[in-house]
């Protein structure tokens, strides 16, 4: 029972965790496209897909492993 509740919260916390990378990725696209133009956005997206990719494989791993 207590595994069971253990692997919700753990899921929910993921999904708290990817909404926090998505809104902080968000902000920082904004702020970087008000200071340095189009080109520093690319690379910062570029940089945030990287990021929310290497995230998701590990939550992929994580479920596979539970």
């Amino acid at each position: 029972q207590r595994c069971k509740r253990q692997r919700a919260n753990f899921a929910e916390g993921r999904a708290r965790h990817f909404l926090a990378i998505a809104l902080l990725m968000n902000t920082a696209t904004k702020n970087a496209k008000r200071k340095r133009g189009q080109r520093g956005v690319c690379a910062l997206r570029r940089a945030s897909l990287d990021v929310i990719a290497a995230a998701t494989t590990i939550a992929n791993k994580h479920q596979m492993l539970s």
